[in-house]
């Protein structure tokens, strides 16, 4: 409800001091829309998590919140000021270390690639280094409208149901507070968008999950001999991200291959890809997180029969679809200069023929 009520307000606020995002050729809309969404999810996301969940039960929860203001501001920041992709890295690396800072670290690695137990020093790395990944693979699926509120949704009941079952409440209520913040934002999101989460929203919402995902796994360290343990929790996380843990690992291998910068901008996402193919916004976000929902159960299913082979099989499929998004565009381009053609040489036809009827008026 506060996110609801707080975003026609953004809306007026970007209007009157022109904070809008403005088209350009990575762009899928073509208007000025404004992009402060982020700050109506933060308000309802934040307070909700602070009325709710007990934060004395939550060890260094100061660095938790830390963590949470201060990617929300680096984001916001990017909105109103555009940032150098170095020093927002940098900001990242910042938020991570508190993160870990806060006890939320990747300890085990659960017998992936025949790893348990790791030693503190690199799990630290490894851990800020896999929040910094997922929050760039969830703000670079954010391209058209509703998409990264939709995975985001889907994640974080996903999430808030399994850590309910368990009895880890507080992140309960995080995962819930994303999620209602996340459907009240959609609402003004949905095409034709009123709003964009902007970068202030999609790295909130990127770090958020980060944290879940890796207390997701870490929680299955703890043998509790619940129905709700996954055999392979590793999997499955990366199951419930698939699409944007993919994803960017792909365009970023493309842009080295061609010789750009990972983080160059352009039209390779598969957003965009579901867009140049002649899909609407609305189906291209239903399709790809319709898509994500089918990886996690894939993920789930597969579980018995180790990591590699299940990641290799859904990346298989994941490239199969890539495959054919690119041979779709392709095609939808030629039919669309094919259509140019032809509405040029109509038009011209047309000329003669009224040209022709003029002469014949006037005889």
């Amino acid at each position: 409800m506060i996110t609801y009520f707080a975003i026609p307000n953004l809306i007026e606020i970007a209007r009157v001091n022109i904070i809008y995002a403005k088209p350009n050729e990575r762009s899928s809309h073509t208007r000025l829309i404004p992009y402060l969404g982020g700050a109506g999810i933060f308000l309802g996301l934040l307070l909700s998590f602070c009325l709710y969940a007990n934060l004395a039960t939550i060890p260094k929860v100061n660095h938790l919140l830390i963590a949470i203001v201060l990617i929300f501001s680096i984001g916001l920041k990017d909105d109103l000021v555009l940032t150098k992709p170095l020093k927002k890295l940098l900001g990242q690396f910042i938020t991570a270390s508190f993160v870990v800072s806060a006890g939320i670290q990747i300890t085990s690695f659960q017998g992936v690639l025949g790893i348990t137990e790791i030693p503190y020093i690199i799990g630290i790395g490894i851990t800020i280094l896999t929040i910094t990944y997922i929050i760039n693979a969830f703000n670079l699926i954010d391209g058209i409208n509703g998409l990264s509120a939709g995975i985001g949704i889907c994640l974080a009941i996903f999430l808030g149901g399994w850590f309910f079952m368990i009895n880890l409440i507080p992140y309960t209520i995080l995962s819930f507070s994303m999620a209602g913040a996340l459907m009240a934002f959609l609402i003004y999101n949905r095409t034709p968008a009123e709003i964009f989460m902007g970068d202030s929203g999609s790295l909130l919402i990127g770090l958020l999950l980060a944290i879940l995902l890796i207390e997701f796994v870490q929680q299955h360290n703890i043998p509790t001999g619940t129905k709700y343990h996954f055999i392979n929790a590793p999997l499955v996380a990366i199951g419930l991200f698939t699409i944007p843990i993919f994803d960017f690992l792909r365009v970023a291998i493309e842009r080295f291959i061609f010789g750009k910068s990972p983080m160059s901008p352009d039209r390779k996402h598969i957003h965009h890809l579901f867009v140049d193919a002649g899909y609407s916004h609305n189906v291209s976000s239903l399709s790809i997180v319709g898509l994500n929902i089918v990886f996690t159960i894939m993920a789930s299913l597969l579980q018995g029969f180790g990591f590699v082979l299940p990641i290799l099989l859904l990346l298989a499929i994941f490239w199969i679809l890539i495959s054919y998004l690119k041979t779709k565009v392709i095609l939808n381009k030629e039919m669309i200069a094919t259509n140019k053609k032809l509405d040029v040489k109509n038009a011209k036809l047309q000329k003669v023929v009224i040209k022709n009827l003029d002469k014949s008026v006037s005889v």
